[in-house]
């Protein structure tokens, strides 16, 4: 991994590392990841026609609060929330995936106690800034009236499953049952299928950082603004050299 970042004889120190990352901020880290996005735009890689909303927990170093145990230790900002497997300390990763090439468009970073609804608005007003949005793609979990009208305003289609105390007894609407098979519209089910797209992106956000290792939101941010910043480094490379199939790899040396 040295090798792969350039330095074949001497890795800087932990302090080197902490004081680029005050310097540089996250200002000047949102403004490289809106730089790179737009340039895969440009290149006609990235559409971002269709939209797949996810939201990913990332476990916090540190220990509950003994006062507050639904809250970090020596990190205040890590809530106690739902993770993949029961509960989690720590944050979760908001993000807005496009469909076709499993790269992010836009993400925002909370406490793991904050409800997916909440950044929804957000990443889709992030991402209509750049191009059209034809469909939004989104679980159960997002299912609300005020998110369905939200990306009905932007233009675009709302494709999310109605919950069982949604919407009772109406036929012909996008429902999931507890099998995970897809009901409804044959043209709606087959955009839901898209929704795939974010777990690749989930999953290699994971192989880059699987953990919060610093204290604090602000730290929590720009430790997952590398990692995006990584995987379009990554696409704007491949698409660079004529490799567009190595676009999504985190392995993979040019």
């Amino acid at each position: 991994m040295a090798g792969l970042c350039g330095f074949d004889e001497c890795i800087p120190s932990h302090f080197t590392i902490v004081r680029f990352e005050r310097r540089t901020g996250f200002k000047r880290l949102k403004t490289l990841i809106n730089h790179a996005i737009d340039d895969l735009m440009k290149r006609g890689f990235i559409k971002g026609l269709r939209v797949v909303l996810d939201a990913k927990p990332l476990k916090a170093r540190c220990r509950r609060d003994r006062r507050n145990p639904s809250r970090g230790w020596l990190d205040k900002d890590a809530k106690l929330g739902r993770g993949v497997r029961g509960l989690i300390l720590g944050y979760k990763v908001h993000l807005a995936c496009d469909a076709e090439t499993d790269m992010p468009l836009a993400f925002r970073v909370a406490p793991a106690n904050e409800n997916e609804k909440r950044r929804a608005a957000t990443l889709l007003n992030d991402v209509a800034e750049r191009v059209g949005v034809e469909a939004v793609i989104c679980d159960r979990q997002y299912s609300s009236r005020r998110i369905r009208e939200c990306i009905r305003a932007l233009g675009a289609e709302p494709v999310i499953p109605y919950p069982e105390n949604q919407m009772r007894g109406v036929k012909g609407l996008l429902r999931v049952d507890k099998r995970f098979r897809v009901h409804g519209p044959e043209g709606l089910r087959g955009l839901y299928r898209l929704r795939s797209s974010v777990e690749r992106l989930n999953s290699r956000l994971t192989a880059l950082l699987n953990k919060i290792t610093f204290k604090g939101l602000k730290a929590a941010v720009a430790q997952v603004s590398y990692a995006i910043l990584t995987m379009l480094f990554i696409a704007q490379t491949a698409i660079k050299m004529g490799r567009p199939s190595k676009a999504r790899s985190i392995t993979y040396s040019i």
